[in-house]
């Protein structure tokens, strides 16, 4: 009786236990993978003058015609068609909000760039922030995106998914990312990054100390040499230039959750029309040989789409795409080399060879790593043809851009006469003749209504 007893007890109990395990594998939340892109400043080159350098040293920014221009800008989707941007705030990516828009196609072609696995199940959104040459704005900016991460985890909490956010920031949008740290430390809030990726963001002595914050769980820094734009950033930060890097310091070294990684593309040279065997030649593998000149990629490369006005190269090897759409595929790669950076200016080199369809990985002192398989030539090819539909129908050049921005100037410039004028003084460089000329130099620009 007792034997039979156990043994009712024993199959019982084994159902019992066997069912609770079911059910919670099946309750377990669903991890969603959200990529948040902040972009960069607004373009300043036409704004420039010697009465705006003092206001953005001074950090005083506000009730200038700089400003007021970067607010029309920024609430115009003509500029939302050739980088990942949209509105202000934190936006999901939409193609019916704004038809054709550049976000949406981004993730396209991450979706297809042979996402890893552990970004299955990915959102993308986009950050707008104003883009002002500034610290103080870029802070603001770091506290709405701070809010905006923090509801949407409480969104997600209640429909019983996980979120991971995985924020990418462009130029100063990286500083913007950054910035996090200092409003969770001035708010009291928590919230946890899985990544964060800085893509050609100018480093300034403070941004170290941010990195380090434990919000963050993983940072990458990665830079190009073909990118002189990081390193001219002398007005917005407290030292005369900006550095590609984070540097160590007397008192402290780099964590390891800090991985800096140094960008590049290689292409053989026109002249030479046979290919080099890759895997025999040591001087081919180092990048020190006639047959090859470095391709790296730029500033606009990282970010905008090749359909940019100006200074996106028509022979870059990935045109139209822009660098930003591989590197969740990157990531990846860059994960399976755990280099030893003992030095505190070490770092990796990613060697894209696009004629080879690999790449090379080395350290800082061109020590060969391993060689991997980067997306195939057709592959990529397939990803160029499927956001065709992103282009946009009139031809996005720079005549066409400039008129856009001189309609958005005689608008501020003459609003500022009527409504602001009671509020602030207007700085003359908008009467710059500099400004002026290189405007009307062109001639399909229209005149103002």
């Amino acid at each position: 009786m007792n034997q039979r007893t156990n043994k009712i007890i024993y199959i019982v109990g084994f159902i019992y236990f066997g069912f609770n395990t079911i059910t919670t594998a099946s309750h377990k939340p669903k991890d969603v993978h959200i990529f948040v892109f902040v972009h960069g400043i607004m373009n300043i080159a036409d704004h420039l003058s010697l009465d705006l350098v003092p206001r953005i040293w001074q950090d005083k920014l506000e009730c200038t015609p700089y400003a007021w221009t970067l607010e029309h800008m920024r609430q115009d989707s003509f500029f939302y068609q050739n980088q990942p941007i949209q509105g202000p705030g934190l936006v999901q990516a939409n193609p019916e909000k704004y038809g054709g828009n550049a976000i949406y196609a981004l993730g396209q072609v991450i979706e297809q760039a042979n996402l890893p696995k552990k970004y299955e199940n990915p959102q993308f959104y986009t950050f707008g922030w104003n883009g002002l040459l500034s610290h103080s704005n870029r802070y603001k900016a770091a506290r709405n995106l701070l809010e905006s991460l923090i509801e949407l985890r409480h969104y997600h909490a209640s429909q019983g998914t996980n979120a991971h956010f995985h924020l990418v920031g462009y130029s100063h949008g990286g500083n913007v990312i950054l910035n996090i740290a200092q409003a969770i430390d001035d708010t009291g809030q928590n919230l946890a990054i899985d990544e964060i990726i800085l893509l050609g963001t100018p480093i300034h002595p403070g941004n170290t100390e941010l990195a380090l914050h434990d919000c963050f769980l993983k940072v990458y820094n990665l830079f190009s040499t073909g990118d002189w734009v990081q390193t001219v950033d002398g007005l917005s930060g407290t030292t005369s230039s900006s550095k590609r890097m984070f540097i160590c310091k007397k008192d402290f070294k780099l964590p390891e959750k800090i991985v800096q990684v140094k960008l590049k593309v290689t292409r053989l040279t026109k002249s030479r029309r046979c290919k080099p065997p890759l895997a025999l030649l040591p001087a081919v593998i180092n990048g020190r040989t006639p047959y090859l000149r470095d391709n790296s990629p730029g500033h606009i490369e990282f970010w905008f789409f090749g359909w940019s006005p100006a200074f996106y190269r028509c022979n870059f090897p990935f045109f139209p795409i822009p660098f930003v759409g591989w590197i969740p595929f990157l990531l990846n790669i860059i994960d399976k080399y755990p280099i030893n950076l003992c030095n505190p200016e070490d770092y990796m080199i990613i060697d894209i060879r696009p004629e080879y369809d690999v790449i090379l990985i080395r350290d800082s002192q061109h020590k060969f790593h391993g060689l991997e398989q980067f997306i195939s030539a057709q592959k990529r090819q397939e990803i160029i043809k499927s956001i065709e539909w992103a282009q946009p129908a009139q031809k996005m050049d720079r005549a066409s851009y400039n008129a856009r921005v001189y309609n958005i100037c005689c608008t501020v410039r003459k609003g500022s006469r009527t409504h602001h004028s009671s509020q602030c003084c207007i700085p003359s460089f908008f009467d710059n003749t500099y400004t002026r000329k290189r405007y009307w130099r062109t001639s399909s620009c229209p005149k103002s209504n």
